[in-house]
């Protein structure tokens, strides 16, 4: 596994750390943490799979288990389809989808500087060609734990110019990937992929460097749980992980930008 993603995402976020001072000190406009209302979000960062699994067992279309590698049902010819080897099962029954870049689009609104509700589209994968990665589509909850400082009087919001949370959400989940090998017989559409529900987790800082504006850091985690294998997107060819779910956590570091209309 690279770690150049990871790297990467560090390298922003030391940059980030850098230059926020710089941009900061050179405004005269007062800043609040994180004023009540909608926001606009952007992330950009790298991603990187923290646990997936190969050779995942399937089942559907009553076909029988054979000699092991069964991978999908055709309807209506009622084919079943088999991988002829282990190595070959594995490459294409996998929740690994690789490293690369990440992104992540949110929009939310803030609720007296306590509670975000947000809807939010993450993902990573290969940025040249788009036909690797994973993503989640999710609601998602924020809680400004910071904003505990004000209660407490130990700072006035006037001067609190940054700001911390942490995120819990849950949504619908995708991955894609192309096997390098197919099997014999095996024809159409190379491109797999899986579907179903998706739990995310997060942390993030921000730092405001205008009133409408702030710049930050968010590391965000993806925990799938897959219950719908896709062998051909087109011809909607499917089978079920025999488990009941699949999964393959996704890591996902960034810098962020966030825009407080």
């Amino acid at each position: 596994m690279s770690a150049r993603p990871f790297l990467r995402a560090l390298t922003v976020s030391a940059l980030l750390l850098v230059t926020v001072p710089l941009v900061t000190a050179s405004t005269t406009q007062s800043a609040h943490a994180f004023k009540d209302g909608f926001y606009i979000g952007f992330g950009f960062g790298g991603g990187i799979q923290l646990g997936a699994e190969r050779g995942i067992g399937l089942t559907g279309g009553g076909c029988p288990p054979s000699n092991g590698y069964f991978l999908w049902h055709e309807p209506p010819s009622n084919t079943c389809r088999y991988a002829s080897s282990k190595a070959q099962y594995d490459e294409i029954s996998r929740t690994e989808f690789g490293e690369g870049f990440g992104i992540h689009f949110r929009f939310g609104y803030n609720i007296l500087g306590h509670v975000s509700v947000e809807a939010s589209v993450s993902g990573h994968g290969d940025a040249t060609d788009f036909t690797e990665g994973s993503g989640v589509a999710a609601f998602q909850l924020r809680w400004h734990f910071l904003k505990l400082l004000e209660l407490a009087d130990v700072v006035s919001p006037e001067r609190r110019d940054y700001d911390a949370d942490i995120m819990v959400g849950v949504g619908y989940a995708i991955g894609g990937y192309t096997p390098s090998q197919n099997a014999p017989g095996i024809s159409g559409d190379d491109e797999k992929g899986w579907e179903g529900i998706g739990v995310t987790f997060g942390l993030a800082f921000k730092y405001m460097v205008q009133p409408w504006m702030s710049l930050g850091v968010d590391v965000t985690f993806l925990f799938p749980m897959y219950s719908s294998f896709i062998a051909n997107w087109d011809d909607d060819y499917r089978s079920e992980p025999v488990d009941g779910t699949a999964g393959a956590t996704s890591f996902i570091p960034s810098f962020t930008i966030t825009f407080h209309p």
